[in-house]
């Protein structure tokens, strides 16, 4: 097995086509589930077991 250490710098200008389609309004996000804080194992386990579609969103709750 290898491994490969990789690291991102951030970039503004390689962010600037997403900054186009957020501004746009069609950046579009698939939220799969989301999760209270206090259920933040499960949603880890669902991660992990590859059981996910879209991306899973953690609820913080004042």
């Amino acid at each position: 097995m290898r491994y490969v250490w990789v690291t991102a710098e951030p970039s503004g200008q390689a962010l600037e086509p997403i900054t186009d389609r957020i501004e746009a309004g069609r950046l579009e996000v698939a939220v799969e589930r989301t999760y209270p804080l206090s259920e933040a194992a499960a949603a880890h386990r669902a991660i992990e077991e590859k059981r996910t579609t879209g991306k899973l969103v953690l609820v913080l709750v004042p």
